[in-house]
């Protein structure tokens, strides 16, 4: 099986974006022209996947100042299995684009994270607002309802994003 890891370019105008291993990920500005943090999730994967015997390789366009063209032919030559992508969240429209586009020549995988996480977000800001009518006994209830739905959906998140996975050493629940 031939696994593809990515941090597919991100360019806006003349700017270049930044996501794997940086904190904040960003375009940057011209001052920033030397910063290039290193992709350690992308790194420790593909060191994990060689360990287990998997055919992997891992490509850095960021790094590598790769434009999109080349990023896709880079992509068609090795003609992978599977493609995992690094995403940010400012960058995540982007990404899904992008990737999108190879969408003829390979399956899209998107992670059942982005679902729990969107999820998250809409429960929580409705809880935010029935907290103010909180006084009225069916608000009450609907919030404290809405509360332990957004819970579900955060430890969810975590699950299919991996967190809870490597922490305590649970199932992957791939398949599902």
């Amino acid at each position: 099986m031939k696994i593809l890891l990515v941090n597919p370019p991100w360019f806006d105008g003349e700017r270049q974006g930044v996501r794997a291993g940086s904190r904040w990920p960003h375009l940057k500005i011209p001052e920033e022209e030397r910063y290039m943090p290193y992709p350690f999730f992308l790194g420790y994967s593909s060191s994990l996947l060689k360990i287990n015997n998997f055919n992997v390789k891992c490509i850095d366009a960021i790094a590598e100042h790769m434009s999109y063209e080349e990023f896709k032919a880079e992509v068609k030559n090795y003609n992978p299995d599977i493609i995992l992508s690094e995403t940010s969240t400012p960058s995540v429209v982007h990404d899904m684009a992008l990737l999108k586009e190879l969408k003829d020549e390979f399956k899209p995988f998107v992670a059942k994270h982005l679902l729990f996480t969107f999820s998250t977000i809409i429960i929580f800001f409705c809880v935010i607002l029935l907290s103010r009518f909180r006084y009225k006994t069916w608000c009450n209830v609907l919030h404290h309802f809405l509360l332990m739905v957004g819970l579900f959906t955060v430890l969810n998140a975590g699950f299919y994003g991996g967190e809870l996975v490597h922490r305590f050493n649970l199932p992957a629940g791939i398949g599902n």
